[in-house]
């Protein structure tokens, strides 16, 4: 799933993806799940280096990644909008222009044992309903913030590491 114009892969309301060991590269976007019923599962997997965005969820969708590596994108995942969830197990979402993994207009996101190293912001949760649970996660050497929270989104980190950030935890407009 290398070298398309908009998606990697695109997923609609309604339709289920697995990916297992599959490279999504050089796109727009790497993979989108958009709208209500609509799933990705993805299993170590690479998604590198696409312009915009390595995974989105949004407009209801739902998403898991295990072992996955989301790196150079501009944003390593995006969950936005209300009922849409991603749960993260041992991925990594470093060196990302912007940030490693966020959440936002209410979104919803779990990761456990994840990195989010050298991004300009490791992880953000950003609008009312936005809600981030890391858990025994990395976020450290980002350039500006480990874990930003912005009007109204919430974090919750437990056993999680900070370090070698401009700030740790960065709390803005709540």
């Amino acid at each position: 799933l290398t070298d398309n114009g908009t998606y990697g892969a695109g997923v609609g309301a309604g339709a289920c993806v697995r990916g297992l060991r599959c490279r999504v590269q050089r796109n727009q976007v790497g993979i989108v799940s958009k709208g209500a019923g609509s799933h990705v599962q993805i299993d170590r997997c690479d998604i590198s280096n696409n312009a915009r965005i390595g995974l989105g969820v949004r407009e209801g969708a739902t998403a898991g990644a295990l072992g996955c590596k989301m790196a150079w994108n501009q944003y390593g995942m995006c969950v936005s909008n209300a009922g849409s969830r991603i749960l993260l197990h041992g991925c990594d979402l470093s060196e990302n222009t912007t940030h490693g993994l966020g959440a936002s207009e209410g979104g919803s996101l779990i990761a456990f044992d994840c990195r989010m190293l050298r991004n300009q912001v490791g992880v953000v949760s950003k609008g009312a309903g936005s809600r981030v649970v890391l858990r025994a996660c990395q976020a450290n050497d980002n350039g500006r913030i480990g874990v930003g929270i912005r009007e109204g989104g919430t974090a919750i980190c437990t056993g999680c590491e900070m370090q070698q950030n401009q700030y740790g935890v960065c709390a803005l407009n709540a």
